[in-house]
């Protein structure tokens, strides 16, 4: 009597996250299709679409697996942003990312946890952080290297107008040697 009903009842709690899990996936998998699709066809839309689906990625996900240890994953699109679209985008995501989280105990009580909730908004900044620190000496790499090659160009400028001005002097030498020597001659 009661064992059958209890495996029953196991067994069809584990098909049911299971066939959740499965919708999530087809659900993503239909996401990063679309992303592709949109990014073959704009570019710069379709990293847009990234960073907008990924969070609705992750929120579906806590809410459909009931895992609110997902909402961790929430620093991804922060990450993403910068080598996406630019550092700008990281701050925007981030500050996005930590109104929707600080969202989450008013629309869905039940979901996450206060500890969670925090863990996550401190991932979404630690990785807005480490963006930056990895992102700043790299910009100041490539204007050290933009300036260097501005700087390079202006000298090659100015040396191929020391080098015209060489060339006219040498045919002014040239023209004033002829006319002395046919002057000794006379």
């Amino acid at each position: 009597g009661i064992l059958p009903y209890f495996i029953a009842e196991l067994t069809s709690s584990q098909w049911a996250i299971v066939n959740r899990a499965m919708s999530l996936s087809l659900a993503i998998l239909h996401l990063g299709l679309a992303a592709w699709l949109i990014t073959a066809w704009r570019p710069s839309l379709g990293r847009w679409f990234l960073l907008v689906a990924l969070p609705a990625a992750i929120y579906a996900a806590t809410l459909i697996l009931d895992l609110p240890q997902v909402l961790i994953l929430a620093a991804l699109p922060v990450a993403l942003a910068t080598p996406l679209i630019r550092f700008s985008a990281s701050i925007l995501v981030a500050v996005l990312q930590t109104a929707a989280l600080l969202l989450v105990p008013r629309l869905q009580p039940t979901l996450a946890d206060a500890p969670t909730l925090n863990l996550a908004i401190l991932a979404t900044w630690a990785a807005l952080g480490t963006t930056y620190g990895t992102h700043r000496p790299v910009h100041q790499l490539i204007d050290w290297v933009e300036d260097y090659f501005h700087r390079g160009q202006h000298f090659l400028e100015e040396a191929r107008d020391r080098q015209a001005q060489l060339e006219q002097t040498l045919e002014a030498f040239a023209t004033a040697n002829r006319q002395l020597a046919l002057a000794n001659q006379r």
